[in-house]
C-alpha cells in the first residue's frame, strides 16, 4: 500500500480518518497527529475546504460513494489539484463501518484543461475582432474553404 502512487485512506463510521497511507504524509507534510480524524481537511485549499467537507460528510451520513476535486496543499506550501473518491464499507451483516478511498493527483490534467479553455477563448475573441473589422470596412470580404465553397460573407457583401 505504501508504495502505491495513490494515497489510500480508511475511516470509521463517524467519518473520522483512522488510516492514511505513507504517500499522504510525503505529499502534504502533515504528521499522523495532524492528519487523522478530520485533520486531513486542513490540507485542502481554504477556498475548497468547506465544499469538500460538505461532500464528504453528506456521503458519510448517507453511506454512499463520493467524489470530490479540490486543491491539496503540498509540504512545499504549493497547491495541486486532486481527486478524492471513497466507497462505504459494510460488514457481512450490512452494518456500516466507514469509508475506504483514494486520492489521486490530477494537477497536470486540470492545468492543461484550463490552458486549453484559455486558448479557445483567445481564438474566439480574435475571430470576433476580425469579423467586426471585416464587417466595418467598405470592401467586400468573404472566407472560402479549400474546396472553393464560401463559408462566410461580410455585411457589406449583403448590402
Amino acid at each position: 500500500v505504501d508504495v502505491s502512487p495513490a494515497i489510500l485512506w480508511i475511516t470509521e463510521k463517524d467519518g473520522s480518518c483512522t488510516y492514511l497511507s505513507q504517500q499522504w504524509y510525503e505529499v502534504t507534510g502533515q504528521t499522523p497527529e495532524e492528519a487523522l480524524g478530520f485533520g486531513w481537511l486542513n490540507a485542502t485549499h481554504p477556498e475548497d475546504k468547506e465544499e469538500t467537507a460538505r461532500i464528504y460528510r453528506d456521503a458519510n451520513e448517507k453511506q454512499i460513494p463520493f467524489y470530490a476535486e479540490y486543491r491539496l496543499r503540498t509540504k512545499s506550501g504549493a497547491y495541486r489539484w486532486a481527486i478524492n473518491a471513497g466507497n462505504p464499507r459494510f460488514d457481512e451483516h450490512g452494518n456500516y463501518l466507514g469509508f475506504a478511498g483514494t486520492v489521486f493527483d490530477i494537477h497536470d490534467r486540470v492545468v492543461a484543461e484550463e490552458q486549453r479553455k484559455f486558448a479557445e477563448r483567445e481564438i474566439q475573441e480574435r475571430e470576433e475582432n476580425l469579423r467586426t473589422l471585416a464587417n466595418t470596412i467598405p470592401q467586400l470580404a468573404w472566407i472560402a474553404n479549400r474546396d472553393g465553397s464560401v463559408s462566410w460573407y461580410n455585411q457589406r457583401w449583403f448590402e
